[in-house]
Formats: structure tokens, sequence, C-alpha cells
């Protein structure tokens, strides 16, 4: 009824700021009775964009140590502070406050194994979204082989991927400062990825929650996540354990449409027929398309096509055809191929698919179920 989830209990103010740094929370409790915990701990939780409630009738207390949310004890009505504890939270929750992120678009790349064409579709889409006049983020969630630091020859120093969900952001904004970032073309901002496999073990699934609300609030966002191993409905963070597929599960978990990547082969789409099967509830809130990648005639095309609205319930599935040397061509000037070969029919499918997903009137969610439910109901 109150909608509250106790994510942790914690002994004093230093456990308390180790429970923010790795779980997902909103909102922190302290009392009189919290141990260690001083101005300092509470302006390093604020950083965290974590509101901090004090129960407690000595307001002078907490307001010297900068707390601004508190709420008087009645022990002959604890209900009552409990609520008031919900209505907190409720304020303090960042996607009900920015009205901004209702105009921007969360776009995930994903695929059910490698070598598909990930980093294509993701980076092309950015720079179709960016040309529309949106700012936009390109976003290397993969943790298994980030590519476009070298595929588009970002600076050195660049930003990466741990290090911007590392970076602290005052509370008052909830958004970074674009412009440090790697700037490749006008209103469009590349992250790349991890700058070595081994440091997955960094990443941590709160912060990257926190990171996913604040690039919303900048402008449209394309990650493109890997290839996913393990369902978003996995909770291994909550254990508070390190998970290779925090960055897929949280960025798919927050986003609003999911672009599936397969090779139009028998072998790859039965594997991208698979994963939806059993990734099914972990994407039942999503926009679901599909791209097929080196589409090499009409007939095989469609014959696959066909194959996955009947078994998925997909219906939106968009094949580029098959062209090495385009491609290698953009790949040798470390550029886009939408900004090279503006005709190509690669870029004139990506571009009607970014019409598409970046338009603003999205079908309602339910009616997008309902649809994708009927038609693999009906195959």
């Amino acid at each position: 009824m109150l909608n509250l989830k106790v994510v942790r209990r914690c002994v004093d103010g230093i456990d308390l700021l180790a429970a923010v740094q790795v779980n997902e929370i909103e909102v922190v409790i302290v009392t009189d009775e919290t141990l260690r915990l001083d101005e300092h701990a509470v302006s390093q939780i604020h950083d965290a964009n974590v509101v901090v409630i004090a129960i407690s009738n000595s307001t002078d207390r907490w307001t010297d140590m900068g707390v601004q949310k508190i709420i008087g004890l009645d022990h002959s009505d604890l209900f009552s502070v409990a609520m008031q504890i919900t209505k907190v939270g409720i304020q303090a929750d960042p996607m009900s406050q920015l009205d901004a992120s209702a105009n921007h678009t969360f776009v995930c790349v994903a695929s059910f194994g490698g070598g598909v064409g990930r980093s294509l579709v993701a980076k092309e889409l950015g720079w179709w979204s960016s040309k529309q006049g949106a700012q936009t983020l390109v976003v290397e969630g993969d943790t298994y082989g980030a590519s476009l630091h070298q595929e588009l020859n970002l600076p050195s120093l660049s930003t990466d991927l741990l290090q911007l969900s590392q970076l602290k952001v005052s509370p008052e904004r909830n958004e970074y400062e674009l412009g440090e970032l790697a700037v490749v073309e006008p209103n469009l901002v590349v992250v790349p990825g991890i700058s070595h496999g081994s440091l997955w073990s960094a990443l941590r699934r709160a912060p990257l929650e926190r990171m996913w609300r604040r690039l919303i609030n900048s402008g449209n966002v394309i990650v493109d996540v890997g290839p996913v191993f393990c369902s978003t409905e996995n909770l291994e963070h909550e254990l508070n354990l390190t998970d290779r597929d925090s960055v897929a599960q949280s960025a798919i978990s927050n986003a609003r449409v999911v672009v599936l990547c397969a090779i139009a082969n028998t072998v790859s789409v039965t594997r991208l027929i698979r994963g939806v099967i059993d990734f099914q509830d972990s994407m039942r809130n999503q926009e679901i398309y599909v791209v097929l990648n080196r589409c090499r005639n009409v007939k095989s095309a469609t014959e696959l096509s066909n194959l996955i609205r009947r078994h998925t319930g997909i219906e939106q599935v968009i094949c580029l055809p098959d062209d090495p040397d385009a491609l290698e061509c953009a790949e040798l000037k470390c550029d886009f191929l939408g900004k090279l070969q503006a005709k190509h029919e690669i870029n004139r499918q990506l571009s009607e698919l970014a019409l598409e997903v970046f338009q603003k009137d999205h079908k309602p969610l339910t009616q997008i179920q309902e649809q994708r439910l009927q038609r693999a109901t009906a195959a």
C-alpha cells in the first residue's frame, strides 16, 4: 500500500555510504541513534543523488548537518510517519520530477550473439537522430569487446563508460556537462566502452542506474549493450554481487525501444527467435525492432522476416543489404556511413528506422503487448 521497499538496513553512517554506492537507492532514512554520521557524509550521500530523511524532533541538529527533509517522530502514529516518507520518496524519484526526459527516447541496441552489426546500427541511428536536430548520446555498453573508440577514432582521453558512471553530478542539475564528453558531430556525443575488458568488475548497478537517468535528461540515448546472455530479471545485483551483464540489464530496464540485430541467415535468426522467447518477460514493456544485416537477396530476406514475425510477433523487421565495400570505406575513414554515402540503401533503411524510433507519439505499452501476443498466438 505504501509502495516502500527496504534495500538494506545499515549500522552507521559509514555503512550507509557503502550501501549508497552499490545499491539502487533513492532515499535513506536516519534517526538520532544513527552513529558516525556527519555533515561530510550527508554531503556525499547528496552527491550520489540520494535524498536523506531524518526522523527526529531535533530539527536544528539535522539542519546544521545539511539534511533538508526532517519528519517529526510521533510514537503514537507511526503510520503517518511512513506516509510522509512515501511522499518524500515519490518527490525524490528523478523520473517523476524531470519532464525533459519525456521528450527523449532511450534506445538499446542488443543481440543474442556477437558479430551481427550492433555498433553499425547504434552509431548510424545516433547520427540520424542528431541530423534531425535532437541532442543525441551514443553509449557503448558492450563489456565484452568495445569497438566504437577505434571505429570513430575518438581522442585517447575521452570519458568512457566506467568513468562516466563514477562521475559526480550536482543534485540540482542531475545531468552531465556534455561539452566535457567526446563531441563528434553537432548534437552528437559518443561515450566509448570501458578501455579494457577486465575493468567490467568495477561497474556497479546503482551508479549505472543513476547514469542512465541523467543521460536521458540530456537527449536521445542509444546504447549498444552488447550480446545479451543474462535476463534483466536476474536478481544478482540485489545481493551486491558484481555482474558482467549489469550494463545490459540496467540499460534495457530503462529503455523505451529495443533494436535487436542478427545476420540474415538461419543460424543467427534462430538464435534471435530463441532469445526473444526466452527473454520475453524482460522486454515486455519495450517497443522491439529487428535489424537483419547482410541480406544477400530479397527472397531470403523476406523468408527470414516472415519467420521472425511468425514466431515472435515482432512486426518491425528491417533488412539491410550486404555491401562490405561501403562499410569498409566508412571504417577506413573512421566516419559515419550516413555522412559519406547519404543515398546508400543501408542509409535509407536506417534513416526510416530512426524516424520511427525517435517519433514523439509512441504506441501505448498495452497496445504493443497485445499486438505482439496476438501475432505470436496466431502463428
